[in-house]
């Protein structure tokens, strides 16, 4: 059973890794895991058992692992490190609590629905066996422990009012990434029971996701936007690509050739990252000139170096400048800074800053500007 699982010696790398997520990903970490255990002893009647002595050994092990850092960041930091451990790791779960460009926090999101819809483009090539794989999961008493564990790490998240922002729910992944792969390896061996799960996949999929793609594919041939044709070379052949994969593996599912149908989506989808990954590659210094221009501040390694950032904080700067910058937050707190006798090097969006008295540009790439400042 899982509760004899737990109590075996091997299970100490179980303690050890939920330590680890809670230091990693904070109380949500330990809190999935620890739920649908929970949820699955319930429904196996299996409850009274956790309650065996031996459940405690390993108690020891993960409080080593994870207290000391509690206590040492409590001690640097005294209240200040509670205020944000639990109002951005807790109270985060009732209402969002980050800050956007230093303004309050949105309202509450309450669309429970949010995520059903996302992991559909989440889990592309494979969205359209995502509600099959679950069904079909749900006929299976072993994938039992498997659908648990995905629900609770989805359900958390649905049901949070923080922001519903699709990496959120990557906790969810694997256990629904082994859900499809059940369901696809049971219909490569020939099961007929998964063969109707599959058909809907595919059929999902065709109806879905081929025409959302292929429509996407020929507007960005013939009406790409304007404002962002510095992105072309990247989407065209990435969306291309992507559209090919699941009209390939839809007409081989369709044939029922089902392995053929997977090797395809599995193949196509990697494939079309890899041509995303390379052809990004070529145009990131023209979409994003951050590194090029704090490459070319620290070339001139003038200690007063001044980099302002406006009208927001861009924290690519944090990675590319090899001395601690100065941010301002508009092109006014700019204007109205001493800099007595400095030389300032900046990177700036707003526009504001070229009209400014001493200001000369020294290059400009996709609305954003190296420029000098002298005094």
């Amino acid at each position: 059973s899982l509760v004899n699982l737990l109590v075996q010696p091997r299970s100490l790398f179980f303690w050890i890794t939920l330590a680890l997520a809670l230091l990693a990903k904070g109380p949500v970490g330990i809190a999935i895991p620890v739920l649908a255990i929970f949820i699955f002893l319930i429904i196996s009647k299996e409850l009274k058992s956790i309650f065996n002595f031996r459940f405690f050994y390993f108690l020891p092990v993960f409080i080593l692992i994870a207290l000391p850092w509690f206590v040492i960041e409590y001690k640097i930091l005294g209240s200040q490190f509670l205020e944000i451990f639990v109002g951005r790791n807790l109270l985060r779960f009732f209402k969002p609590t980050d800050l956007i460009g230093g303004v309050s926090a949105i309202a509450p999101q309450y669309d429970f629905y949010s995520y059903f819809l996302q992991v559909l483009l989440l889990f592309a090539p494979f969205g359209g066996f995502f509600y099959p794989a679950v069904f079909y999961g749900l006929k299976n008493k072993e994938s039992r422990m498997t659908l648990i564990w995905g629900a609770v790490a989805f359900l958390i998240f649905s049901f949070s009012l923080n922001y519903k922002i699709g990496r959120y729910i990557l906790p969810a992944f694997p256990p629904f990434a082994i859900l499809i792969a059940k369901l696809i390896s049971d219909a490569v061996d020939g099961r007929e029971e998964s063969f109707r799960y599959f058909k809907i996949a595919i059929w999902t999929t065709l109806t879905l996701f081929v025409p959302i793609f292929g429509i996407a594919t020929l507007f960005l041939i013939f009406k790409f936007p304007q404002e962002s044709l510095l992105f072309k070379p990247v989407a065209i052949p990435f969306i291309t690509l992507y559209f090919l994969t699941f009209f390939i593996g839809a007409v081989f599912g369709l044939k029922k050739k089902y392995k053929f149908s997977f090797v395809a989506l599995s193949t196509g989808a990697l494939f079309s990252y890899l041509v995303f990954i390379i052809s990004s590659t070529t145009v990131i210094n023209e979409i994003l000139p951050t590194r090029s221009f704090c490459q070319k501040i620290n070339a001139v390694k003038v200690a007063s170096t001044v980099v302002v950032v406006s009208p927001e904080e861009l924290r690519q700067e944090y990675f590319y400048l090899d001395e601690t910058p100065i941010y301002f937050r508009n092109a006014k707190e700019f204007g109205a800074y001493d800099f007595k006798s400095q030389t300032v090097y900046g990177i700036a969006r707003d526009q504001g800053v070229k009209k400014m008295v001493g200001v000369k540009v020294l290059e400009e790439k996709n609305d954003m500007f190296l420029f000098v400042m002298k005094r």
